[in-house]
C-alpha cells in the first residue's frame, strides 16, 4: 500500500513526556511502514475501541496516549508495551 503524501509532520516539543512517547511511536511506525490509518485498524483488531481522531491526536501531540490502549498499540506494532516508551 502506497503512503499518502501530505504535509510534513510538525516537530513535537520533546520537553513533554507524552510528546516523546508520540515521537517514539511514530518512529516505530516509520520502521514498520505503517500509516496512522493502518495503526488504527490494527489496534481495533487487537481490541482498541477508540476512534481514528484520537489516534491522530496522540501522534500530533494534542493528547496523551491512553494507558488502556497500550496493549493494542504494542500488539499492532509487534512489540512489548515497554518498547513503546522512549528511553530516558
Amino acid at each position: 500500500m502506497a503512503k499518502k503524501k501530505g504535509r510534513p509532520r510538525k516537530k513535537l516539543d520533546d520537553s513533554v513526556f507524552s510528546n516523546r512517547v508520540a515521537a517514539h511511536i511514530i518512529e516505530l511506525m516509520t520502521k514498520r511502514s505503517i500509516t496512522a490509518e493502518q495503526l488504527h485498524e490494527g489496534m481495533q483488531e487487537n481490541g482498541y475501541e477508540g476512534g481514528m481522531e484520537t489516534v491522530k491526536k496522540w501522534l500530533q501531540g494534542r493528547s496523551k496516549v491512553d494507558l488502556n490502549a497500550m496493549p493494542a498499540l504494542a500488539a499492532t506494532l509487534n512489540c512489548r508495551v515497554r518498547t513503546l516508551l522512549p528511553n530516558e
